[in-house]
């Protein structure tokens, strides 16, 4: 068996692991052996670029996993176009190797953020799950409960969907009142699935916990602290807020709104983040406190929560993909709601693929494009293939011509295009300048959000309306919306993904 023989690795998607498998073939030809063939292409890249293509397709990450097995391949190959990557002892120089790839997935029209390919994440990653436990929450702890239900197959789901997990069950208010390790049959039926009212407030009060107080604030600073490259962690609450007696509420508000944006702020300065938020519902038995923190008395309603998921970009796209815990979700309350937000630097680039045509000519590497003028009452047509590799968003999502932006185009989507690529974009004009142009997905706080929000919940007990809504969602969403897009209102759209095309006339 060839030396070259790439290490099998864990937890790779089915598609990833094929494709990789079979550029890797193909490495371990070019750079290994002795016959007459393998010899005429010991000195070329390109299997090894199509590696790096393949390991990227997909997802559109490169992993710590990825980025060790084509560090393997320098180390172990003869190939002599890679020499110069290696010490006298055969490290492989990790700057060297970053350069090649970034170069490598720019000739392909994809940015690459070259801190991600020296300091890669790892596949793997731990889960600090946490459930908000103050005195609002506890109408929803009741035999039998969606939001009981949700979380326990929730925490089944992420337990045997990723094995190789360390999951942490943790009660949070101003304190991480209480914490156990998901190591058990047991842990999750004691931290949640078969607690009563009693038991979950006494949660709530130990080391320091105070039921009585919400300030989202705290509550995401305790959150966020367990959040690295090494972690994801969860939250399921109300994401209602309770300003306290006498508290001027709109004031209260605006500062909760700035102090979170600070502190996703902080932590989108240390590593790329994403945030997946889903919209729950479940049956509400007790008592609530209004935006006054007046007790209201018993409310009985369908009421909403939220679960959030905050991570790495590459941890939350192997969550979003987990499809049985969506099909467990849905079954117990989930309304099929959701938003995301990543970072601008893990903004995505689609896999892109000019189509022939006898009216231009092309360069695929470049995503340049040389027109023949049109002739006389007819329309420039320019035609690509794209994968946008997004596990956040479906097909119907990239076929809607709502969600693009071009200047100076009409531009149509067809979401059933030839093999290998998802959808078929075309640029029509009647007119064309030479030069840069910019194809890029839209994405857009969804209006959902503003329509579940409450101003105002203090006749929430009457007010049939008002017991759908979440008070002060808004504000919460804003705060962490403006710590990832600083510069971009919450009315306007913020970019996606982008398709960049350089555009020429033939003289």
């Amino acid at each position: 068996m060839s030396k070259c023989r790439i290490r099998a690795r864990i937890w790779l998607s089915p598609v990833k692991l094929v494709s990789a498998l079979a550029a890797f073939s193909m490495l371990a030809f070019a750079g290994c052996g002795g016959d007459k063939k393998e010899a005429s292409s010991a000195g070329t890249l390109k299997p090894f670029n199509d590696a790096i293509l393949n390991l990227r397709q997909n997802d559109g990450f490169l992993s710590k996993e990825d980025i060790d097995s084509l560090k393997n391949w320098v180390s172990e190959s003869k190939n002599p176009r890679v020499a110069k990557w290696k010490d006298a002892e055969g490290r492989v120089n990790t700057d060297s190797i970053a350069n090649h790839i970034c170069r490598t997935l720019e000739g392909n029209g994809i940015t690459q953020d070259r801190r991600s390919v020296m300091d890669p994440i790892s596949e793997r990653f731990n889960i600090n799950f946490f459930v908000k436990n103050t005195a609002n929450m506890n109408g929803y702890i009741k035999p039998k409960s969606q939001f009981q239900d949700a979380l326990f197959g929730l925490l089944a789901d992420l337990k045997s969907g990723f094995r190789g997990s360390d999951i942490t069950l943790n009660h949070v208010n101003v304190k991480v009142s209480h914490s156990v390790k998901d190591d058990n049959l047991d842990a999750a039926n004691s931290f949640i699935y078969k607690i009563d009212r009693n038991q979950f407030m006494e949660f709530g009060r130990k080391n320091g916990g105070n039921t009585g107080t919400t300030d989202f604030d705290v509550i995401f600073g305790h959150v966020l602290e367990t959040v690295n490259k090494n972690n994801v962690a969860v939250l399921a609450a109300d994401f209602i807020f309770s300003p306290g007696k006498g508290v001027n509420v709109a004031e209260y508000l605006e500062k909760q709104r700035n102090s979170i944006r600070v502190k996703f702020a902080r932590k989108t300065d240390e590593l790329d983040l994403a945030v997946l938020a889903l919209k729950m519902e479940s049956e509400f038995d007790g008592n609530y406190w209004n935006c006054k923190s007046d007790n209201v008395g018993r409310l009985v309603a369908q009421r909403p929560y939220y679960i959030w998921f905050i991570g790495s970009p590459l941890h939350l796209t192997q969550i979003a993909r987990n499809e049985r815990m969506f099909v467990t979700l849905s079954s117990n309350g989930f309304t099929g709601e959701r938003f995301i937000f990543e970072s601008a630097s893990a903004e995505k680039h689609p896999e892109v693929r000019i189509v022939a045509s006898e009216n231009y000519s092309f360069d695929n590497k470049t995503r340049s494009i040389k027109a023949q003028r049109a002739k006389r009452n007819s329309n420039y047509h320019f035609t690509m293939e794209a994968n946008f590799n997004d596990a956040f968003r479906d097909s119907a999502y990239f076929a809607d011509t709502g969600n693009y932006h071009v200047k100076g185009y009409e531009l149509t989507v067809n979401a059933r295009p030839p093999k290998n690529f998802k959808h078929r974009i075309s640029l029509t004009a009647e007119r064309v300048t030479s030069g840069d142009v910019k194809v890029s997905v839209m994405g857009r706080i969804p209006a959902w959000v503003k329509e579940v929000n409450s101003i105002d919940d203090s006749r929430i007990r009457n007010d049939v309306s008002e017991q759908s809504k979440t008070f002060g969602l808004l504000h919460i969403v804003g705060g962490v919306y403006s710590a990832f897009y600083p510069t971009i209102s919450m009315d306007e759209r913020h970019t996606l993904q982008t398709i960049n095309l350089n555009i020429q006339l033939e003289k």
